[in-house]
């Protein structure tokens, strides 16, 4: 009888602290990422995750708050019975990391760490669940013994690390120790956001890291061969569609102007395309410096979830 008592007292302890801890926290995919951030650390040292259980046909969590954000997941358009999602808040660089592991079907999930800033969890998982099926169709269709995987870092506004900073080093390691905990189930690469140095700091972490700067043995910057890929798919859909065919005299529109952009403009001018509309919510203008002085390069800055570039009138 006095066990019963104490179990009886124990769980509607337990029920009431979790009311709280519902009413003080309220977190969903709505939630600013900075709000799920304090969660994290508050409630979870620093950490959380969400794995899918194929039995129950339902993500099994690190903490019992977090059952309806899986919920939540498992709605999304984008999901496809991820496997695995992980986050982690830096310890010194109070940054909030992210992992995706779509499948591992075909290996060791693999796919580029984006450094990007996102108004909602919701936008940031999105992205996760979205970029890392995406990794894992790609690396199949090119039979690469890969599975499909994505990191993200949300970039808060109080926090911008230019590049160089100590910052931004110090943020950069303590993704790799991120990665390093999860013990290679996936594996990470350069994307939005990063440079081969960035790489270079995750790598000094963890073994679970590529695209690492070639002077100290790796592929480098990805961004070319990415480029010369998406043109080369290019020329075999406009040959697909009209046998023969070829980009010559083709007016392209870009949605997106960064590194790999720049690259395929360099290879579509090769091509004598007729002209290149590249739209991007930011300037880079060093990269835009290079084709200042070619009349078939265009570039307009437009505002965020501007889609004007997908209604560009292309081809001939």
């Amino acid at each position: 009888i006095m066990l019963a008592t104490s179990l009886r007292k124990s769980t509607l302890f337990s029920n009431k602290h979790y009311f709280k801890l519902i009413n003080k926290y309220s977190i969903s995919l709505k939630s600013n990422p900075e709000k799920f951030k304090k969660f994290l650390k508050e409630n979870c040292d620093g950490k959380g995750y969400f794995v899918f259980d194929e039995e129950s046909n339902a993500y099994k969590t690190s903490h019992p708050l977090l059952k309806e954000i899986g919920e939540e997941i498992q709605n999304d358009i984008d999901f496809s019975k991820h496997e695995g999602i992980f986050f982690e808040v830096g310890r010194t660089s109070n940054s909030l990391f992210s992992a995706y592991v779509c499948n591992t079907k075909r290996g060791q999930a693999c796919g580029g760490i984006r450094y990007w800033k996102y108004n909602t969890l919701g936008e940031m998982v999105n992205d996760g669940l979205r970029l890392s099926q995406g990794m894992g169709r790609k690396s199949a269709l090119a039979g690469l013994w890969w599975g499909g995987g994505k990191g993200i870092i949300n970039q808060h506004t109080d926090h911008p690390l230019n590049r160089g900073s100590n910052e931004r080093t110090k943020m950069f390691n303590e993704y790799g120790e991120f990665l390093t905990n999860l013990k290679g189930c996936y594996v990470g690469a350069e994307d939005v956001g990063l440079i081969p140095k960035d790489s270079q700091d995750v790598f000094k972490k963890t073994r679970f890291q590529t695209c690492i700067p070639e002077s100290i043995g790796g592929s480098g910057n990805p961004s070319k061969a990415t480029a010369k890929g998406v043109v080369c798919a290019m020329e075999a859909a406009v040959d697909f569609i009209k046998n023969g065919d070829t980009l010559e005299d083709k007016v392209i529109s870009m949605q997106g102007f960064g590194n790999v952009s720049s690259f395929m403009a360099r290879y579509l001018l090769e091509k004598n395309v007729r002209k290149i509309k590249a739209y991007d919510i930011n300037t880079h203008q060093s990269l835009l410096d290079e084709f200042k002085d070619d009349d078939r390069f265009e570039f307009t800055e437009i505002k965020n979830g501007d889609n004007t570039p997908l209604h560009e009138e292309c081809g001939k």
